[in-house]
């Protein structure tokens, strides 16, 4: 049989199943000896999105939702309800959804590709191309 040990108090035991609690402090909280306990997981990350400067006055921009002036609030969808389509009217093609800011310092609003690695080929096989 194979010893196990007590993560609460350390000890080394042989268990008699079929109770695996520890004899020196009775805890439940126990595991195999040549158990490898799993690293913690790392924690990831979170990247802040970088800042976007107004290409007209240099600004910070802030990020915020375009809506229909009529729309009721059940039609709102938290800023993804905005999209490009190379198509006509957006009966054609994929939707690619956009982000939105705006300048407090001219007033002026960019939109943005939300995702742009995921939706490069639509724009790309657009069939206009402006000037």
């Amino acid at each position: 049989m194979k010893d196990w040990r007590c993560k609460a108090c350390g000890a080394v035991f042989q268990p008699s199943p079929p109770s695996y609690s520890c004899p020196e402090c009775g805890s439940a909280n126990t595991i195999p000896k040549d158990y490898a306990v799993p690293a913690e997981p790392e924690k990831v990350k979170v990247e802040e999105e970088p800042e976007v400067l107004c290409p007209g006055c240099g600004s910070p921009m802030h990020c915020g939702f375009l809506v229909e002036a009529n729309a009721p609030l059940t039609v709102t969808t938290m800023g993804e309800g905005v999209y490009w389509s190379p198509g006509e009217g957006g009966w054609l093609g994929q939707r690619v959804p956009l982000k939105a800011y705006a300048c407090p310092g001219c007033g002026r609003v960019e939109l943005y590709v939300r995702r742009l690695e995921k939706h490069r080929a639509a724009i790309e096989g657009a069939r206009y191309v402006c000037e």
